[in-house]
């Protein structure tokens, strides 16, 4: 997965007309991810819901992948993420003060050590 996202990352870009094979390569291979992290998103901070919520905004970002985690953590931490004139994630929330953002930080961490945790039970079976 690296690899691909190294490939993007190098010519990927909307000017570079030989770009669009990578870019779409690795929307294709981060499809899956995305959307489990956004699950594990939803687990850590307890708010199964929150899937249901993110469906919602899950699309507003260009990034066919990035949406899905961005607007889980909008979702479970209760606040508003926006780029002007990009995306505006949960637009009726206000945006983050301090203490959500170190909750957001703080579900992230969870999401993380749980992710970390099912690929050794994976690996180990």
């Amino acid at each position: 997965m690296k690899g691909v996202n190294t490939l993007d990352s190098m010519l990927g870009y909307p000017g570079k007309p030989h770009g669009t094979a990578s870019a779409r390569l690795d929307d294709a291979v981060m499809w899956l991810p995305a959307r489990v992290s956004a699950v594990a998103l939803a687990v850590a901070g307890r708010s199964p819901a929150a899937l249901a919520t993110a469906r919602r905004w899950a699309r507003l970002p260009s990034s066919p992948n990035s949406g899905w985690p961005m607007a889980t953590t909008a979702a479970v931490v209760g606040s508003r993420l926006a780029k002007r004139g990009h995306y505006d994630l949960n637009p009726d929330a206000p945006l983050p003060s301090v203490e959500r953002a170190r909750a957001g930080v703080r579900t992230v961490a969870v999401a993380g050590w749980l992710s970390f945790c099912c690929a050794g039970v994976v690996a180990w079976l």
